[in-house]
């Protein structure tokens, strides 16, 4: 298993997760797709095609369930760009 690439999707996770607190806080998550939580996901789907790239999709045997589980929410996440999910849906 790949314990730091583990810990850099749980990391992009825990900072999507952050973000969308934040703004949930102030309403600003409710008022459509905001922009600081475009700008997250957004990085966070290139950093995860980069994953995808160098290593195939990050399943459980490359990152355990915790960073598996971390890498399908990434991915369902990018909403303002649907490739990604277009791309990496054979390879789940």
């Amino acid at each position: 298993m790949n314990d730091g690439l583990k810990e850099r999707l749980l990391k992009m996770v825990e900072e999507d997760e952050r973000v969308r607190v934040e703004l949930a806080a102030t309403g600003e998550l409710f008022q459509g797709y905001a922009p600081r939580m475009a700008e997250v996901q957004s990085h966070n789907a290139q950093e995860l095609e980069s994953i995808i790239s160098s290593y195939g999709w990050p399943g459980r045997s490359l990152v355990g369930g915790e960073g598996a589980h971390a890498a399908w929410l990434i991915l369902q996440h990018v909403i303002g760009n649907p490739d990604p999910q277009r791309r990496s849906l054979p390879l789940i």
